[in-house]
């Protein structure tokens, strides 16, 4: 069962959302899924497995941060990584009030950026139980094909992206604010079960960023490398079941 809802920030902001539950009565786990850089609850690989989750008896919530998507604010002023951190705690707070969810089983997920925030999150806030990383950076900016898009990003101080006919403006600030976090450092800080995804072929987030924060990362620890799969596995249905089919094992024996 699906259901679009709103979610209040810490800035009385609406954020955008669907929860996923499964179709029976009773209090189950539930796991916050966010989206990457740019990227909204809407997109394929997120929507799938929140629909997933809820096959499985795990309550799944996917929300848009302030200032972008179809949540409230301003992309220039309100969509920044600090941003997406409290508005994750508000979210997370509201999920763990729901009658239908057992508070004491909460776990995460989250592609790229959201990845990234994923470590930041769980290494906060040790009631997650369980984490699911899909092809996380060790830094915002990463060195890879997108190194050509900082600069000029910087030099002009802000990338575009054109959402829905509409040219959205992300000023460089978002990127000011998302290199003060360590995820080197923060993944240390994680004591509860995580999981590390990525793809052989990611020339987004290279496969080595991803390695670093495994292996920084204590134990109880996963890694799972898809054979030929890049940063946008959700355009693939092959890997995309693939993916989903590890994260639903690894949720089932550390979340249920």
């Amino acid at each position: 069962m699906e259901e679009t809802i709103s979610v209040l920030n810490n800035k009385k902001q609406k954020l955008a959302a669907s929860i996923h539950r499964p179709d029976k009565e009773g209090k189950f786990p539930a796991v916050i899924l966010l989206p990457g850089f740019r990227g909204t609850k809407e997109e394929g690989h997120i929507k799938q497995l929140a629909m997933e989750l809820a096959q499985n008896n795990i309550v799944a919530i996917r929300f848009d941060p302030s200032g972008f998507g179809d949540s409230d604010g301003n992309t220039e002023k309100d969509y920044r990584l600090s941003n997406y951190f409290s508005d994750t705690e508000s979210v997370c707070d509201y999920l763990k009030k729901l009658p239908n969810v057992d508070s004491n089983h909460i776990g995460l997920y989250g592609h790229s950026m959201g990845a990234m925030l994923v470590v930041l999150f769980a290494a906060k806030h040790p009631e997650i139980q369980a984490s699911v990383s899909v092809s996380p950076p060790h830094i915002m900016k990463t060195k890879n094909r997108l190194e050509n898009v900082w600069h000029g990003w910087e030099k002009n101080g802000y990338l575009e992206k054109v959402r829905d006919g509409k040219t959205v403006r992300i000023p460089w600030e978002f990127l000011a604010d998302a290199e003060v976090y360590n995820p080197l450092e923060e993944v240390t800080k994680i004591k509860t079960p995580i999981l590390f995804i990525f793809g052989t072929n990611d020339a987004n987030v290279l496969p080595e960023e991803t390695k670093a924060l495994y292996e920084k990362a204590n134990e109880p620890k996963q890694l799972f490398i898809v054979d030929g799969m890049d940063h946008f596995y959700k355009n693939f249905p092959d890997k995309l079941t693939l993916v989903n089919n590890e994260i639903i094992s690894f949720y089932k024996k550390y979340l249920q």
